[in-house]
């Protein structure tokens, strides 16, 4: 089960915080002529705030990935790309035996406009999958996590290891150690949560297109999810 952040609405910079309801009022010597315009100016900050929050929530979007790219649902441009961080949309482990693979990606993406800057991580845009795996200590891993992407209309698929270069690789143990005996692992598992931007290791075309989308690591297959890709407006 996935909980979703609350969207909060923020008021405009300079505008009236309100504590509460029902708030006293008392009127000074300036008399019902001052409280006249602070009631004006009062609706005036209000409608500001009211209607800055959209732009406010598409520029919040804009600072999260490429120039003009759109996400829905919108707490998915909150994502910890390309990391292992646990966040509100992870997949929750649905038991302590449970071994698998689950995921959990955005509805719609809009595109950027072609030229414009790319992603952080310099993709042309970015398409977040939240993950959780857990599998048993034993499993054997003949490599990194798959992403595979499926087009639904031409049937075309495509996929790309979630794998980085190690600017320091691990040296490797001496020959003279024994194998470990997978005995001693039994019944111990290992999970972690994952992020990858699906457009950073795998190779999408840059058009609009709806993907089926699932991930595969450790001889689990997850769920399928749908994307659908959008192109910019013009």
């Amino acid at each position: 089960m996935v909980s979703l952040r609350s969207i909060r609405n923020e008021p405009c910079n300079g505008g009236i915080a309100m504590t509460g309801w029902g708030a006293r009022c008392s009127v000074g010597p300036v008399g019902l002529a001052s409280m006249l315009v602070f009631v004006a100016v009062f609706a005036v900050v209000s409608g500001c705030s009211c209607a800055g929050s959209d732009e406010d929530r598409r520029a919040e979007d804009k600072s999260k990935g490429p120039d003009v790219m759109t996400i829905k649902p919108l707490e998915f441009a909150h994502v910890p790309i390309n990391t292992q961080q646990e966040h509100d949309l992870t997949p929750q482990n649905p038991d302590p035996g449970w071994r698998g693979v689950a995921i959990h990606g955005p509805e719609q993406v809009t595109l950027p406009q072609a030229g414009s800057p790319p992603a952080p991580d310099g993709s042309f845009a970015i398409v977040p999958i939240c993950g959780f795996y857990r599998i048993g200590m034993d499993a054997e891993i003949d490599e990194p996590m798959k992403l595979v992407a499926r087009e639904q209309t031409s049937g075309r698929q495509f996929s790309g290891l979630v794998r980085d270069e190690d600017p320091s690789p691990e040296i490797p143990p001496p020959d003279d150690i024994p194998p470990a005996d997978p005995s001693t692992f039994a019944g111990q598992s290992v999970g972690s949560a994952f992020n990858p931007n699906l457009l950073r290791y795998v190779t999408l075309p840059r058009e609009a297109g709806v993907y089926e989308v699932h991930a595969e690591f450790a001889g689990y297959r997850s769920n399928v999810i749908r994307v659908e890709l959008l192109e910019a407006p013009r």
